[in-house]
């Protein structure tokens, strides 16, 4: 998915939710009118159990949301981006290790899952399961693509470089120019600095 469409895809959804709890709450709650799917069941069980709708609401959409997310896994509802500010440091343990601490099964420690050359590799588990990729520049999302500066990953970051992109620390320094901001009350630069005001 293009890095756009997340964006407006959070805004649809947003938008719908807060449009459909207005129309519920300002609507059809104070006339009574019944409601399809989990609204209209906790409004029927608001009438006979001593919690609120929205109370009832939340407990069936969050026991909804668990067990879509239960059957459907990581592809359900969530997103998820992992951000490499060193390659270099990617938690490196032995398996056996990893998985009596965390009581993991075998089917996760294969080559493309959290195994990495023998040991079970925390970096590339984030680097295989989330969404989106980013690195702290475009540079440095490149130069990790490559056999030098890979550490051992870069075959992982060149099958997932369209997810993997490199955002430049730092501010546009043209934009935000305090010399030329429409958006300050006075503009100013090192040789000339804001006058008449107190310390």
């Amino acid at each position: 998915m293009k890095k756009g469409n997340i964006f407006y895809e959070m805004i649809g959804i947003t938008l719908a939710t807060a449009l459909v709890a207005a129309s519920v709450y300002f609507f059809l709650i104070p006339s009574d009118l019944p409601l399809g799917s989990i609204s209209g069941l906790a409004m029927l069980l608001s009438k006979v159990l001593p919690l609120s709708m929205a109370t009832l609401t939340m407990i069936l959409n969050v026991s909804l949301l668990i067990l879509g997310f239960i059957l459907l896994g990581r592809e359900f509802g969530i997103k998820t981006v992992y951000t490499i500010h060193n390659l270099q440091y990617q938690g490196v343990f032995g398996i056996k290790d990893v998985q009596d601490t965390l009581g993991l099964g075998d089917s996760l420690f294969t080559p493309d899952k959290l195994e990495c050359y023998g040991c079970a590799n925390y970096m590339k588990a984030g680097l295989v399961y989330a969404d989106e990729l980013t690195t702290v520049s475009p540079s440095y999302s490149d130069e990790i693509q490559t056999a030098f500066y890979g550490e051992r990953l870069d075959g992982l970051l060149r099958a997932r470089k369209d997810q993997l992109s490199g955002i430049l620390n730092g501010i546009d320094t043209a934009l935000y120019d305090p010399a030329t901001m429409p958006s300050i009350a006075q503009n100013f630069t090192p040789k000339a600095p804001v006058t008449g005001k107190k310390a």
